[in-house]
Order: structure tokens, then sequence, then C-alpha cells
């Protein structure tokens, strides 16, 4: 079983027009098999904390990583429409 880190993020502007992305939260998941997994859980457990029916009303995006050691990080990212589920600082 692996741990992954799972982040949600919100596309913004800045007062000078230009885009980025803001951390809206970030969730560690441990003891899942795959980062779906982890994923479905985390989009799950945003909502009960936002205490909003579907995670895509805070943010656009969601980007997984497994955190297996320093040296290894296996990423995914995806947009918001294209899938079915640690306060950020």
């Amino acid at each position: 079983m692996t741990a992954y880190r799972v982040r949600f993020f919100k596309r913004l502007v800045n007062s000078q027009g230009m885009p980025f992305r803001a951390l809206q939260r970030e969730i560690e998941i441990v003891g899942v098999k795959t980062a779906l997994e982890a994923e479905v859980i985390a989009e799950r457990e945003f909502e009960r904390v936002r205490q909003i029916p579907d995670w895509r009303f805070h943010a656009d995006s969601v980007e997984t990583e497994a955190v297996v050691t320093a040296a290894h990080h296996q990423r995914r990212s995806r947009p918001a429409g294209q899938v079915r589920m640690a306060p950020a600082s």
C-alpha cells in the first residue's frame, strides 16, 4: 500500500491579470492501492470538510502524487471534469 498526497487547485487571476493556480486543500491518503482510489477518497473528504455536494464548486483541478520516498515520486494531474472522489497552509 502506498500513501498519496492529493492537492486541489483553483485557477484565479492576480491583480496584474496573470492566471495562477491557488492551492485550496491538500489531503494525504494512506493505505490505498491506486492513485484513482486516493483521489476518490480525497474528493469525498474535501466535500465533507467544505460542506459542499461537489468538490468542483471550490476547485478546478486535482493533482495526485504518490508519497514513497524523497527520491521517487509519481505525479498524475487531471482537470476537474474528467473523473468521478491536511489543510493547505
